[in-house]
């Protein structure tokens, strides 16, 4: 089955509502952000034109819990690019 755009953000979604709260819940949620990669790599339609700051958020949850202006940025082109996938803009 071909992983598509809807699902991506279906994902990226999910990991926003079970972002870690502390160093003790980084390992689930960095599991299923490596899932997300994953699925995002094998699927190059979902690759192309994917915003380089999606990689970072994928990879940054330790740094979000040290930095929260840092995670507040992540967190704010996160939610436009979510809602650019919504209207069916690829990018």
């Amino acid at each position: 089955m071909k992983y598509t755009r809807a699902e991506l953000a279906d994902d990226l979604r999910q990991l926003r509502m079970t972002e870690p709260q502390d160093k003790a819940s980084l390992g689930k949620w960095n599991k299923e952000a490596s899932r997300v990669r994953e699925q995002i790599e094998s699927a190059p339609e979902v690759i192309l034109g994917l915003p380089d700051f999606i990689w970072h958020y994928l990879a940054d949850a330790d740094v979000r819990l040290d930095m929260p202006r840092y995670a507040e940025a992540q967190y704010e082109l996160l939610e436009k690019f979510l809602a650019l996938l919504a209207v069916g803009e690829p990018s």
